[in-house]
């Protein structure tokens, strides 16, 4: 199953990994993560596991990917993977 996440500033996220319940705080190797930022050198793409701390350039912070991720992963039936692609802008219109 492949969820789209996309949006504008609350999607990026600017939570705090602190915050996280510790099993959060680390990468959730079962799930693959794409992302796209953009930025003032324009844009870039990366697939890798989901984890906090990518996309905001701030190893601190985490979007609502990392919950969303966690929540499907556990809810699905045994055997039935995850994957997210998300696409999120702050301060856009």
């Amino acid at each position: 199953r492949v969820y789209v996440l996309a949006g504008q500033s609350n999607a990026v996220g600017h939570g705090e990994v602190a915050d996280l319940p510790t099993a959060l705080q680390s990468p959730q190797a079962a799930i693959p993560y794409y992302f796209e930022t953009s930025g003032g050198n324009g844009s870039s793409a990366q697939l890798t596991t989901l984890r906090p701390g990518l996309e905001s350039g701030r190893p601190t912070w985490f979007g609502p990917e990392i919950t969303f991720g966690s929540t499907l992963s556990a809810a699905l039936p045994a055997g039935e993977g995850v994957a997210i692609i998300k696409f999120a802008k702050g301060a856009s219109s």
